[in-house]
């Protein structure tokens, strides 16, 4: 299936700064495949970075249309298959997230998947919704009697957390995201985000090979400059990770799979040499 991926941007998509660079050409994982659909590109995607808030993006991206379509035609379910929450997640996110989640609370997940996260907030005695594009990963979300919203726009009602996991590198617009989250929260409410970390070590290193920016779906890799930036959050916690517990490695092997793709100018970071996702919690300001 071939698709024109054609979307550039002249200016930071995420602080709208109008100086940014090129850190290289991306060559994607083959087979090419967008969610679960197998797909060929018209253009070379390539990475960029701005001079001010240190962010990376991908110019070159599938549009954000062609992207929803291939989402919703996507069998999520299939493709990220998840263990329990807390077999999946490191301890330390596990613990931030029970702190954070109180009996009684109401918690959207954006973008869950198959819903373990919702799973897993369910037994902290938390009322759970979901967000997701997938038809076929919302039926299964349905069927464990989450309630289930097919757009971000769907979901009514106002939380006290929010959370997306693994889903602000697939964003087209994360600026009004973090606005639309600002209204769907109470005062104080949390919004909880594990994505990538492009200010972690590995990603500095390996810049357009960093395996992480190297899928179609990720477009967007926010730094830590940036966190600290929104409008109308405070970062209360920011807790250096893994995306899952299959990322841990032994450090010799770090350590040899570094020194192996620099000989063979390969490096894409897998294993990282240290933590390379970041836990991001933000707390809404009350004064917008």
């Amino acid at each position: 299936m071939m698709v024109e991926n054609h979307l550039v941007h002249e200016r930071c998509p995420l602080c709208g700064f109008a100086s940014v660079v090129k850190l290289g050409d991306i060559a994607y994982v083959e087979p090419l495949v967008f969610s679960t659909r197998e797909i060929t590109l018209k253009n070379k995607p390539q990475l960029w970075k701005c001079e001010k808030c240190r962010s990376g993006f991908t110019q070159y991206a599938v549009p954000e249309g062609a992207a929803a379509r291939l989402y919703e035609s996507g069998a999520g379910n299939e493709r990220w298959i998840s263990k329990p929450f807390v077999e999946e997640k490191p301890d330390e996110v596990i613990r931030i997230m029970e702190k954070i989640i109180q009996p009684g609370s109401h918690l959207l997940d954006v973008g869950c998947n198959t819903g373990e996260l919702l799973d897993f907030a369910r037994t902290l005695g938390c009322h759970t919704a979901a967000v997701e594009y997938s038809m076929a990963s919302g039926e299964v979300v349905k069927a464990k009697g989450h309630s289930f919203f097919a757009s971000f726009n769907e979901a009514d009602g106002v939380y006290d957390v929010i959370t997306a996991f693994d889903l602000v590198e697939h964003l087209y617009d994360i600026p009004l995201f973090f606005m639309e989250c600002w209204k769907k929260l109470n005062d104080n409410g949390l919004l909880v985000i594990l994505t990538g970390n492009f200010s972690c070590f590995s990603a500095g290193i390996t810049g357009a090979d960093w395996w992480y920016v190297r899928y179609p779906e990720h477009i967007m890799f926010p730094s830590k400059r940036f966190f600290y930036s929104i409008a109308h959050f405070s970062v209360s916690h920011w807790v250096r990770t893994y995306a899952s517990t299959k990322f841990y490695a032994p450090v010799r092997n770090r350590i040899f799979s570094l020194v192996k793709g620099i000989q063979h100018g390969n490096y894409t970071a897998l294993p990282s040499i240290g933590p390379d996702h970041v836990l991001v919690v933000l707390r809404k300001c009350k004064n917008a």
